[in-house]
């Protein structure tokens, strides 16, 4: 039987080789692709090609030195002169609190009580107010009856609840407003008018027709009056010249 050369084989090897190299590769259809782009779908990607989560367990759990260094920082402790001097700033915040809310409720009760003492200063101003027109149909009274011999006991009696009446008026704080011989006041005076006078300077009162009163130092309600007015030079002059005429003839009686 004959024996075959090894270096056949060899050369049969290489020959079946180099056809499986030489083969060329199929074309896929280029129709799949092309559908899918024209569709506007993503392209898929398949499963498997992205990168794979690292396994912390087999990276031994390690983490970045810039995540641990936080860590370690919360969790160093305090120094205690650091600890003393955080409570002392705690300490001095709440008492700073604590004073402006005492000052706060001090300056609050303050208030509270100055506005009742002015609410009862002034309560019964309304009631006075109501006791004026009394206050004004006695002296009216009065003045009616000074002619009259008979009503001397009327009269006598009036006065003396007039006097009565303003006791208790001045006993809560009502009092009338000066006007006679005083200068006129816009604030406590009303004018009814003006009167030409050569017994009072020019803007001093020189006739009350109402009584005004104040409530403590409030006005309750304004005095009306007339006031002094200005004499112009003519009219000193015509008030000089009947003077003079009179003085002329007391001279010649005489």
């Amino acid at each position: 039987m004959p024996v075959e050369d090894p270096r056949n084989d060899f050369s049969r090897g290489r020959t079946a080789a180099d056809a499986v190299v030489t083969e060329e590769p199929t074309e896929l259809p280029e129709s799949g692709d092309n559908s899918a782009e024209a569709n506007g779908e993503p392209e898929r990607v398949a499963e498997g090609s992205g990168p794979e989560p690292v396994d912390q367990e087999e990276t031994g759990g390690e983490q970045p030195a810039e995540a641990k260094a936080p860590e370690a920082a919360a969790e160093q402790p305090l120094t205690p002169e650091a600890v003393i001097e955080q409570l002392r700033a705690e300490v001095e915040g709440a008492n700073d609190k604590y004073l402006r809310a005492l000052a706060d409720q001090d300056n609050a009760r303050k208030r509270a009580r100055r506005d009742l003492q002015e609410a009862l200063r002034y309560a019964t101003s309304t009631l006075m107010a109501a006791l004026l027109p009394v206050v004004d149909s006695l002296e009216r009274a009065l003045d009616s009856s000074q002619s009259a011999e008979a009503e001397g006991q009327l009269r006598e009696g009036v006065e003396l609840t007039l006097k009565q009446l303003t006791q208790v008026l001045e006993k809560h704080g009502m009092i009338p407003v000066p006007a006679l011989g005083e200068r006129f006041d816009p604030t406590k005076h009303e004018a009814l008018g003006q009167v030409e006078t050569a017994d009072a300077e020019p803007g001093c009162i020189v006739l009350e027709a109402l009584k005004g009163y104040c409530l403590h130092d409030r006005v309750l309600r304004a005095s009306q009056v007339f006031v002094a007015a200005v004499s112009t030079p003519a009219e000193a002059g015509a008030e000089a010249a009947p003077d003079s005429e009179a003085a002329t003839s007391d001279d010649e009686t005489a």
